[in-house]
């Protein structure tokens, strides 16, 4: 059979590191075997690549089994630096084709390199009707010319076989609340200018949490028998909200491929040394996904449940056993595992009158790194004692769904204890003022006597009766109408969550935001990251939704209901589009985010006046 060398521009270079690398077993040995398509035509050339990296040997080549060898093996050489490292490979390649429609195997191979064995995988090769491909004419043949008016067209459509994207999906079916990892991935075995999103994917359903991709280097990899580089450009944990079909959009990127103007001998537009080349513009795109969200079962629905869904594990601890009535102690309660971590709320506690109770705070440590949501939540509850006594303290019941199988798990804390010493204490909410002479006169019977002049005062006018006399005697029953009128405020505002919300949205939105114009001068994304926050926050607060309930449809109904316009809904779009595009963009200016953080000002009292 022929043999031939592949050429290489700096031939004296790579002659000097094969001898000065000639014991290659210092570099990781790998030998795989690929196809240059796959499925193929019939009568429609192709190449079947067996490559050594780093070393050499005498390979045994399988039988090529119902197909026709028409060149091979021959031979090429490449080495690349990276990170200061040299690496080389030796490819040893056939040129063949298939006569007939149906699936050709081709069988493993295997090479023995310092005495170790290394073995291809094998390939199916899948070989359907239609004619031979122009760019993979036979050695010594011209290939053949496009008919006028199709060049674009065999040109696009060759691009389309050699840059792709697909998309990787944990799972087509799920529960609510149960956790989703989709990946895309880019393909290439073409030299690409540039990648980046044509258009951010909407998750509409779903509850969204992006990973950093922005490290993603490409690597080889086998798909399909076909070698190409492969990155996995994004990764998103997605937890639908709502049982149904779902569908994500298709996901485009924007890239542009380094085409030879002048094709070499064999019709390989991607790997010729001595031809001019152009970068044609290309966008590929992953179809859509459908998935499948099936509602959470009642049967077995313990009381305690609250939408919690994965994998949790419920530790319950106070600070301190014994105390003193009126001063506080701390009852902690951790859930950790891996789920809907951020949706969990704190747990109903049901205290009784003897103890003064009041809201969390909250301590949240959640990752995505590893590709699934995980971590811990943590409330810590203050507790004051207003009797003395010994206490059992309510236990704190957890619950929540296991999709792996498919059964809900019931979480019950220790039995605690608490010991509280000393007198009966009001209830802080209940207590009643005290005035300065109060404090005064504690545990005096008679004061002494004061010495010197005298301020003596005309019969008549004494403080007694006067004015000044009334007002301060009306002043502690006036500060007690105000707390009762204060409170009474306040247990309705608390009565009241949706409209407690509704009031306090703007105000909490501003404050979101002016954290957000803190992180404008940082040279990382958490701006946009802020920025987004405030929006969807306000978005449920003003709107009375629920987290499972806030996404954009649900977000346009709602302001259409209550007669916003469309120019304030479309710079609303805008907005949360920028901020999602911005978070896979490159880091933007301080002035770019300058100009979007007023947008955001502007958009929340664009908003307020027309919702009220």
């Amino acid at each position: 059979m022929m043999k031939s060398i592949g050429v290489c521009k700096n031939w004296k270079l790579l002659l000097i590191a094969m001898i000065c690398f000639q014991g290659q077993g210092i570099f990781a040995q790998k030998f795989t075997a690929s196809v240059s398509k796959n499925p193929v035509a019939v009568n429609e050339v192709f190449q079947i690549s067996f490559q050594i990296e780093g070393g050499n040997g005498r390979v045994n080549y399988p039988q090529f089994s119902g197909m026709q060898i028409l060149s091979g093996p021959n031979t090429s050489q490449s080495m690349q630096f990276v990170n200061g490292q040299m690496s080389q490979s030796v490819t040893y390649y056939f040129q063949a084709r298939v006569q007939k429609e149906g699936t050709v195997k081709i069988g493993a191979a295997d090479v023995t390199i310092n005495g170790k064995k290394l073995t291809s995988d094998p390939l199916s090769l899948k070989v359907v009707k239609g004619s031979a491909q122009p760019q993979a004419a036979a050695p010594g043949q011209k290939p053949a010319q496009p008919q006028a008016g199709s060049q674009d067209q065999q040109l696009m459509k060759q691009i389309a076989d050699n840059v792709f994207v697909r998309a990787f999906i944990s799972k087509k079916e799920a529960y609510i609340g149960e956790q989703i990892t989709l990946t895309y991935k880019l393909y290439s075995r073409a030299t690409l200018v540039g990648v980046q999103e044509a258009e951010a994917p909407k998750f509409t359903g779903f509850w969204v949490e992006n990973i950093d991709m922005s490290n993603a280097q490409f690597q080889a990899e086998v798909l399909d028998g076909v070698q190409y580089r492969s990155a996995s450009i994004r990764k998103t944990i997605l937890i639908p909200q709502r049982a149904g079909e779902l569908k994500i959009d298709p996901y485009k990127l924007e890239t542009n491929v380094r085409v030879t103007v002048q094709p070499n001998r064999r019709g390989d537009l991607f790997e010729s040394f001595f031809s001019r080349y152009q970068d044609v513009p290309y966008t590929a795109t992953a179809p859509a996904i459908s998935i499948k969200v099936k509602p959470l079962p009642s049967a077995g629905k313990p009381e305690s449940f609250q939408d919690a869904v994965g994998d949790f594990k419920l530790d319950v601890s106070i600070d301190k056993e014994q105390t003193q009535t009126g001063e506080p102690f701390t009852l902690k309660i951790k859930l950790s595992g891996e789920g809907n971590l951020k949706n969990i709320q704190a747990p109903e506690l049901k205290f009784p009158a003897d103890f003064d109770l009041y809201d969390p705070k909250i301590d949240s440590r959640i990752s995505v790194a590893s590709g699934r949501v995980r971590g811990s939540k943590s409330f810590d509850f203050l507790i004051i004692p207003l009797n003395p006594g010994e206490f059992k303290l309510p236990s704190v019941n957890f619950s929540y769904f296991d999709p792996k199988d498919e059964r809900y798990h019931e979480l019950q804390g220790p039995e605690l204890v608490v010991r509280a010493e000393g007198e009966a204490q009001m209830p802080i909410a209940n207590m009643a003022p005290v005035s300065r002479e109060d404090v005064e006169l504690l545990n005096r019977d008679i004061r002494f006597i004061k010495t010197g002049k005298a301020n003596l005062r005309e019969q008549g006018s004494t403080f007694w009766a006067s004015g000044a006399f009334w007002s301060l005697a009306a002043m502690p029953f006036l500060l007690f109408g105000f707390i009762f009128w204060y409170k009474r405020k306040k247990d309705e505002e608390a009565g009241d969550v949706v409209g407690t919300r509704m009031k306090y949205a703007t105000k909490l939105a501003k404050k979101k935001l002016a954290v957000a114009e803190k992180h404008i001068s940082l040279q990382d994304k958490s701006f946009y990251d802020e920025v987004d926050r405030a929006i969807w926050g306000y978005l449920g607060d003003k709107l009375a939704l629920n987290p499972s309930e806030l996404n954009r449809q649900a977000v346009k109904q709602k302001l259409s209901e209550k007669g916003v316009g469309e120019e304030v809904s479309a710079k609303l779009e805008t907005l949360l589009d920028s901020c999602e595009m911005a978070l896979y963009a490159p880091v933007s200016t301080e002035g770019e985010k300058t100009e979007l953080y007023k947008e955001a000002i502007n958009l929340v009292t664009d908003l307020e006046k027309q919702i009220g």
